[in-house]
């Protein structure tokens, strides 16, 4: 008995939920991580493959939103923009973790997130078109909305990965915002592929804050209450 619970004892854990798992297992059974990725690769993965969808969908949104809209009228946040923007950066968390669930879970998050905040968004903008850096304030809290909704789906360390949504989806709305606005003025009629590079630039800025930062806060999470448990 003394040597089943030793041995048990000796299995190796997943770093990211705390159960045993076999030794040499790639993926843990219970919360699905990859266990040989889980390090600062791992939060590199999600900064890589959020930086991809952000951009995808900035420019999939942007080209269908001027379909519908007015091109000048796009300086405010648009609903239909802003509730696509959301669905490709929830979706990349389950296709990073190759799980089908989590993939919907956070297009649905990401959706409904987008959808909410482009409304407020835009009637926010409206409101702080005459205030300086009002467009900035109005893109900051649209966006740290969005990654306030994709953080949900976190299956772990959650209220740390609704931390690390809300603060750097703020700052990925005013740093895209930033950029747009620079860019803007140093290239006022790009030609077509400068245009599509510079709005792929400004999704990728914002995925990339948004999903680099619920690693981070998550990591940094899981490693103060390891400490936490071990000196109570």
């Amino acid at each position: 008995m003394a040597e089943k619970i030793k041995e048990t004892r000796q299995r190796p854990v997943c770093p990211r939920c705390g159960a045993p798992t076999r030794r040499g297992a790639r993926y843990c059974g219970h919360c699905g991580v990859s266990l040989r990725l889980w390090d600062v690769t791992w939060s590199l993965r999600r900064s890589v493959g959020g930086a991809i969808a952000g951009g995808a969908g900035w420019v999939f949104g942007l080209g269908l939103t001027r379909l519908f809209s007015d091109p000048a009228s796009l300086t405010f946040p648009h609903p239909l923009f802003a509730c696509l923007v959301g669905l490709f950066i929830g979706a990349a968390g389950g296709l990073m973790e190759r799980s089908f669930g989590l993939m919907w879970k956070g297009m649905v998050a990401g959706g409904l997130g987008g959808v909410v905040a482009g409304i407020f968004g835009n009637v926010l903008a409206h409101a702080l078109s005459s205030v300086d850096n009002g467009y900035l304030a109005a893109h900051a809290v649209l966006w740290c909305l969005v990654g306030l909704m994709v953080s949900t789906v976190s299956t772990r360390e959650r209220m740390w990965a609704l931390l690390g949504g809300l603060l750097f989806g703020a700052l990925g709305g005013a740093l895209n915002w930033s950029f747009s606005v620079a860019m803007t003025l140093e290239m006022p009629q790009p030609v077509w592929y400068m245009a599509r590079g510079v709005e792929f630039t400004n999704g990728a800025i914002l995925g990339a804050l948004i999903w680099g930062g619920m690693a981070f806060f998550e990591r940094w999470g899981l490693q103060f209450e390891r400490r936490r448990r071990f000196w109570i």
